[in-house]
């Protein structure tokens, strides 16, 4: 009989990508972590150099994100914060839906260094 494993939501950069968000993501899916937990991940990234086209994907992110939440029970959704401006804005709804169905936002500022629900 297999045990049940602990639902994460992750919110960041594809785990192909370069960077550190990149490399935290790509070190998740490839470490001894995913025998506790099973990871989805919703590919957030605005680096379109069309501001229509980022308002456009940063809001199909946002209803990707409504749309996991109803459909599984996460213990926690982990994202990445380091945007500015109009992406932070849509950062804080992603915080505060995950505040209103009761499930724990951790967020990540910059590095791989920082702060993640794994490292306490």
């Amino acid at each position: 009989m297999s045990k049940l494993k602990e639902q994460i939501l992750l919110v960041g950069p594809s785990p192909n990508n370069f960077g550190g968000l990149s490399t935290f993501i790509r070190n998740i899916y490839n470490s001894n972590i995913q025998n506790s937990f099973e990871f989805t991940l919703i590919v957030d990234q605005s680096d379109y150099k069309s501001y229509f086209k980022r308002i456009f994907f940063s809001f199909s992110v946002l209803f990707n994100m409504l749309k996991s939440l109803k459909t599984k029970e996460y213990l926690a959704v982990q994202m990445h914060c380091n945007s500015v401006g109009f992406s932070f804005l849509l950062k804080f709804l992603q915080i505060l839906i995950c505040k209103i169905a009761n499930i724990r936002a951790v967020t990540r500022f910059g590095s791989g260094k920082s702060f993640s629900f794994f490292n306490k």
